[in-house]
């Protein structure tokens, strides 16, 4: 019995990983909370709008061999956020995927629910940032109590970041109960304006 539910919870992990394009970890989600490093509980959607460059991302299976990533954020009439992620393919082709947010929790404006076309909503939670330099995402959900499937991006209004900031950043991660040593850098050279 034991061995059957292990390869249950395999297969379980496999599948959720290719559906939310998300790596498993063990353990559920980190318990955040809305007062994050820059008091994320006062989030501003019109500030955090913008083009954002993906400085380091945990892995995803809809980024593999993906450079020169951007996520541009726009605020809709109807409340909503429509959501832009361009990125070059290995073999040099532009890659562009569109979709669409909402607060999901009016008491939590920072967390929002993410689709794109042909993928189920999913949590993005913009953990921490100041607007004009910096944002750090985070999406995870849990399964069964028994892992979770997790994503963090780390995010710019530049293609580069201090490595000061980025060691800020990573501890930060870390303090959420989060793996920062799980972070990959984002080719950011050689990209078309």
């Amino acid at each position: 019995m034991n061995s059957t539910f292990n390869v249950f919870i395999f297969f379980l992990a496999i599948g959720v990983t290719f559906v939310y394009g998300q790596r498993p970890s063990p353990g559920g989600c980190p318990k955040i909370t809305s007062n994050a490093l820059n008091n994320t509980a006062k989030f501003d959607i019109n500030k955090y709008t913008g083009l954002w460059y993906e400085i380091e991302r945990t892995f995803n299976v809809f980024e593999i061999g993906l450079r020169c990533v951007t996520a541009e954020y726009l605020a809709k009439p109807d409340g909503t956020i429509g959501v832009v992620n361009h990125g070059l393919s290995k073999w040099g082709q532009k890659v562009n995927v569109e979709g669409s947010g909402r607060v999901a929790d009016r008491s939590r404006p920072s967390y929002l629910k993410v689709a794109f076309k042909y993928s189920p909503e999913a949590p993005y939670w913009i953990a921490d940032t100041d607007y004009n330099n910096y944002a750090v995402v985070v999406s995870c959900s849990d399964v069964l109590g028994v892992f979770r499937v997790d994503s963090i991006w780390i995010l710019s209004r530049t293609r580069d970041l201090p490595q000061s900031t980025l060691d800020a950043l990573h501890s930060y991660i870390d303090q959420l109960g989060l793996r920062s040593s799980a972070l990959s850098r984002v080719d950011q050279t050689n990209c078309p304006k």
